[in-house]
């Protein structure tokens, strides 16, 4: 994973199951957007501080 670390601009995450979102925000660069389509039973866990001082944006897929 260290050589993709820093590297995407943007990240589709279709993934269903559970799964640490961390690993991937760790892939993007500074003010990278994933965007997360998959419906995984349990909540997202992300420390605040990762968008904070990263600026990383979270997009979350809805359904109405």
């Amino acid at each position: 994973m260290k050589s993709v670390a820093n590297y995407f601009d943007f990240i589709l995450d279709t993934v269903s199951a559970e799964h640490d979102y961390n690993i991937y925000l760790s892939m993007l660069k500074v003010r990278g957007v994933m965007v997360c389509v998959g419906l995984p039973t349990a909540p997202a866990v992300v420390p605040p501080a990762n968008l904070v001082f990263f600026r990383f944006v979270i997009e979350m897929a809805t359904l109405k």
